[in-house]
């Protein structure tokens, strides 16, 4: 059994939306296959990074529709990235307010210590 056995027709809808996305923020213009999931998101693992998302917030009752939920696992799986990460997402396949969106939000989050970090998420 595998992860993605346990994910129903409903996550597969949200889990598809995630992966495109994840690609999009990760590939960068002109620079297919030098940049990529592994070199923005810490421990990225394709196999259970994005699954592991889904099924979390696809489960969380004040999460009650798609695009709350796709929006949650966007923010989870931002907060795993690295600083170079975000700032060559600019160069991004995403449109220009989107990564704008993306690039403000991680920079602009203010945690004073890593115990805070970790309560935050």
């Amino acid at each position: 059994m595998t992860i993605n056995d346990i994910i129903n027709s409903r996550m597969k809808g949200l889990l598809n939306q995630l992966v495109k996305w994840a690609v999009q923020i990760s590939e960068l213009l002109n620079m297919e296959g030098e940049f990529n999931k592994n070199d923005i998101f810490i421990g990225f693992d394709k196999e259970e990074t994005l699954q592991s998302l889904v099924i979390y917030n696809g489960n969380d009752p004040e999460l009650k529709d798609k695009t709350n939920i796709l929006h949650k696992c966007k923010e989870q799986l931002i907060d795993i990235a690295l600083p170079d990460g975000i700032v060559h997402s600019k160069k991004s396949m995403l449109k220009n307010e989107e990564i704008d969106y993306w690039y403000n939000f991680y920079f602009q989050q203010d945690y004073e210590d890593f115990p805070s970090y970790i309560r935050s998420c």
